[in-house]
């Protein structure tokens, strides 16, 4: 009988160790009687767990969870590329992706009869020994994968890539079409690295686009009660899982084992497809889905392929199933996709994305791999919640605001095209929203403050621009603009008053300012900038080739300027303070320093008489303050100025440590220029004080020239003691350390 023929054949190639032909027999046999049927079932899955264990030996098993870059071994499985041919412009494309290519593969071909002659011709000038299968139009390309199974089977393919021409709608529809080849077939190095995973690693059955691999449960759509109903007949029993991941799109790479129930119950399932694709429901889409499910069942890994800094798609991450779930609907992955460049080129534009900081909340497998942080961020982290900056999470952002989520927009991208002007809240905590309150004028620096315009050559070298940023208190402003054209100057200087908008009654001060004397000029503002991004933009409208820093609240007094500038000559010096005082005639500061015990600096002798000798020398300074500060417009520029997360303070120190990074160059005190500061008159000035100092310790800890018992030293003092300004501040690690000190 021809059954026997073929069981008894099987066995006797089972028994020399030829698989793939004990296989094709055994398959053969499977089409008779239910009792031959149950007779062989056994034999065929030890058959093919025999192949599959004997390919895998191939290689060295790896304990590596992400597979690296361009890694092969010297004898990889046997690869089949199954391609199901609908669209046959579309599957010309997909052949000259695989033409590239140069793992070995066998090609294996579905289509319907109305396009056979085209598909033929394409295959017999790229691959004529493709072998190609002409089916009804039943079942989308799931039906046609099971009939190609068991002849990838049969010629002894243990891994299969299953593709087929998928035409989305419009845009988005062809980004994640293309997403999807790229990923699969798209580099030579990545369709190497995904061979050599099945070689290496057994228990890999299933690998795909990382960013495909979405929630069944998010997108069951109509399906469950199709699914349910396939789980009974294939399995015998209820659907118990609540949740799965599948590959969106249904193009992966698979072990041909992995779909051994399917291939077995074919006959069973083909009779539920249909040729009605409109609405989800049908036995293809469930499939589609349960797919998914088979590595779950089979307690198997995954693999998730992510593009790397190079543009391949070959890092290649090992998962459980369960535990590499997306959180994305496919609109909202399809809209990221068909976006992917242009939005990354837009959170690239505004500086915001900090990559060492999103690796690090990414697996640890995938820390080290060297993946596009960016792309995965926006394809993946995203939907997950991961923070690509330690300032804005995605997920506060959504719980925030209704109409983001509703319309499934990118949060980052949101705030960085409406909420940051809208000024939109960040995190439902209070305290949260002031500590990253910084966040969002960094945004709007980077959105207004262009440094790519600055040009040195377009600077007036014999002009100095002085930019005093204001906030109300328009008296005081008034008074130190009246004092700036009233004491004796040799320089030749213009005045930009940067209006960071308080009120109306302030905006009218500044503009009858500018309207009687004719070296003022005009930013104004909609809102508050606060001090570090007001003076970015008054800089960038200034002209002069030296800039001076001025608070609206000080006074300047008789050849300040000449003496404030002068030290600029010196090419060591980069940036010089003058003799601060308090209207009482004593020290405000003349300088800053960090003492022994940690990184935020203080200034020195404040209160001391203005006329004691320690006062009245110039010195070197790592850090000074920019309550009056002098530099070059050059230097400036190169740093990109003030940092904006800072808020009304600390940005000066900052600054300093950015000017004197190389430690070749210093900041300077002049006791030869004297302006005396109203210091503190600000409103709300002091809200953000140890928001600014966590900030600053958090970018310069442990980097803090610790120098100020040099100076006290120096100056003939000794420190019997440091004080903390705040105990509250000690326990949180933030405290400003001060000296008690006794004159020698």
């Amino acid at each position: 009988m021809p059954t026997k023929t073929h069981l008894s054949l099987g066995n006797e190639a089972f028994r020399q160790g030829d698989y793939p032909r004990a296989i094709a027999h055994y398959e053969q046999a499977l089409h008779d009687s239910a009792f031959v049927r149950r007779l062989v079932e056994p034999n065929l899955r030890l058959a093919r767990a025999k192949l599959d264990a004997a390919s895998a030996r191939s290689a060295q098993a790896s304990d590596a969870e992400v597979v690296p870059r361009g890694s092969r071994t010297p004898e990889a499985l046997p690869i089949a590329v199954a391609v199901h041919a609908f669209y046959p412009d579309l599957f010309e494309d997909m052949l000259a992706r695989l033409e590239r290519l140069d793992t070995p593969f066998g090609l294996f071909i579905s289509t319907v009869p109305e396009h056979r002659a085209q598909v033929e011709r394409a295959c017999a000038r790229r691959f004529p020994d493709a072998r190609i299968v002409v089916l009804p139009n039943r079942g989308l390309d799931i039906q046609p994968f099971l009939v190609l199974l068991p002849m990838i089977r049969t010629a002894g393919y243990p891994v299969v890539c299953k593709l087929h021409t998928k035409r989305g709608q419009g845009a988005m529809g062809a980004a994640w079409c293309n997403l999807m080849l790229d990923a699969l077939i798209g580099s030579r190095e990545g369709f190497a690295a995904v061979a050599t995973a099945f070689a290496r690693t057994p228990d890999l059955v299933m690998v795909g686009p990382a960013g495909t691999y979405q929630s069944t449960r998010r997108l069951m759509l109509d399906n469950r009660p199709r699914l349910e109903h396939l789980h009974q007949i294939l399995w015998g029993q209820l659907l118990n899982h609540e949740d799965w991941g599948f590959f969106c799109g249904t193009q992966f790479w698979a072990r041909v084992s992995l779909f051994e129930t399917l291939v077995a119950s074919r006959e069973r399932l083909e009779a539920d497809f249909s040729n009605d694709y409109r609405q989800d429901g049908g036995a293809e889409h469930a499939l589609e889905r349960l797919f998914g499910l088979l590595p779950v069942r089979d307690h198997q890994r995954i693999g998730l392929l992510h593009r790397g800094r190079d543009g391949h798609y070959d890092r290649l991450q090992l998962a459980q199933p369960l535990d590499a779930i997306g959180a994305a609907t496919t609109r909202e992955f399809s809209t990221r996709a068909a976006n992917l460049a242009a939005d990354k080129q837009t959170i690239l534009d505004a500086r915001v994305f900090d990559a060492d900081h999103y690796t690090q909340t990414l697996p640890p497998d995938l820390r080290a791999a060297g993946i596009d942080p960016l792309e995965h961020y926006l394809l993946i982290g995203s939907f997950q919640g991961l923070m690509p900056s330690p300032h804005f999470s995605p997920a506060e952002y959504r719980a925030l605001h209704g109409d983001v989520a509703k319309a499934l927009e990118e949060p980052l991208l949101h705030y960085l095209r409406i909420g940051a002007q809208e000024g939109r809240r960040l995190w439902r905590d209070p305290t949260l929203e002031d500590l990253h309150a910084g966040f969002r004028f960094q945004v709007l620096g980077a959105q207004t403050a262009h440094w790519d315009h600055f040009d040195p050559t377009r600077r007036d070298p014999g002009l100095v621009s002085i930019i005093i940023p204001v906030h109300g208190q328009h008296t005081l402003l008034t008074q130190c603009v009246d004092s700036l054209h009233r004491t004796r100057t040799r320089q030749r200087f213009e005045i930009v008053l940067v209006d960071n908008y308080k009120d109306d009654s302030t905006t009218q001060v500044l503009r009858a300012l500018a309207a009687r004397y004719p070296t003022i000029s005009l930013v104004e503002n909609s809102i508050n900038l606060n001090f570090a991004l007001g003076c970015n933009l008054g800089f960038l409208r200034a002209t002069g080739a030296t800039i001076v820093f001025l608070n609206s609240d000080t006074e300047v007094t008789d050849g300040w300027l000449d003496a404030l500038i002068a030290p600029l000559a010196d090419p060591t010096i980069v940036a010089v303070q003058p003799k601060l005082i308090y209207p009482n005639g004593r020290i405000q500061t003349i300088g800053s320093a960090a003492s022994p015990l940690g990184d935020l600096p203080h200034h020195l002798y404040t209160g001391e008489p203005a006329s004691a000798a320690h006062v009245n020398y110039g010195r070197p300074f790592t850090m000074i303050t920019a309550a009056c500060m002098a530099l070059r417009a050059e230097d400036f520029a190169q740093v990109k100025g003030f940092n904006p997360l800072y808020l009304n303070g600390w940005e000066d120190v900052d600054l300093c440590l950015k000017l004197t990074a190389d430690r070749r160059r210093h900041c300077w005190y002049t006791p030869d220029a004297t302006v005396i500061h109203h210091e503190g008159q600000s409103e709300g000035r002091n809200r953000y004080v140890e928001v600014n100092r966590r900030t600053f310790l958090s970018r310069w800890q442990g980097k803090v020239p610790r120098e100020a018992l040099a100076y006290y030293e120096l100056d003939g003092f000794q420190v019997m003691d440091w004080t903390v300004d705040n105990p509250h501040r000690m326990a949180m690690g933030i405290a400003l350390h001060k000296p008690i000190l006794n004159k020698l």
